[in-house]
């Protein structure tokens, strides 16, 4: 008697989306799955709302500022799963995801307190102009436009030909 082999099923959420069928002699057409796009372009939209990135540091309150912050470390952490390591966006997120955490551990020792933005506002300045530059990148590296607010905290190349940018071995923005 033959033993039938065990078939490796395939998940339905799994399979490309198939959109059309062609003729005369054969085709198909079928919807990829999720690019790296479109990823990008959901998390540059998620940080367009996150007010801790452009607001006036006035308004922020440590803990509100940490909390915000918190949730957007998880979102880039999240995407960050699509990417392989080596990918230069990974590397980008990844930049992302360390000034979070260097925010959080820099400003551990006023997160609790109901004080305006006191104590936060140079911790802030380093995490925006970080956030800066690699939403920059990404905005030009997948062409995605941004929202006026956020624009605020990308830095532009000089006129005089100077370039702006992120030392990742020093952790510093350097002009060049």
């Amino acid at each position: 008697m033959l033993k039938s082999k065990r078939q490796k099923k395939i998940k339905f959420d799994k399979l490309p989306k198939i959109t059309g069928i062609s003729t005369p002699l054969f085709g198909i057409s079928w919807e990829p799955p999720e690019s790296k796009r479109t990823k990008i372009h959901g998390l540059i939209r998620f940080l367009e709302d996150k007010r801790v990135l452009y607001n006036p540091y006035r308004m922020e309150v440590p803990i509100w500022a940490s909390e915000s912050i918190i949730q957007i470390r998880n979102e880039i952490t999240t995407i960050l799963k699509n990417f392989d390591k080596k990918d230069e966006t990974a590397e980008i997120l990844s930049t992302m995801r360390s000034a979070c955490r260097k925010y959080l551990d820099s400003t551990y020792h006023i997160q609790n307190k109901k004080q305006q933005w006191f104590g936060i506002e140079s911790y802030l300045s380093d995490l925006r102009s970080v956030f800066g530059l690699c939403i920059g990148k990404l905005a030009i590296m997948y062409g995605i436009d941004i929202e006026e607010q956020l624009k605020d905290i990308i830095p532009v190349v000089e006129d005089d030909g100077r370039r702006i940018d992120f030392d990742k071995e020093k952790g510093k923005i350097i002009i060049s």
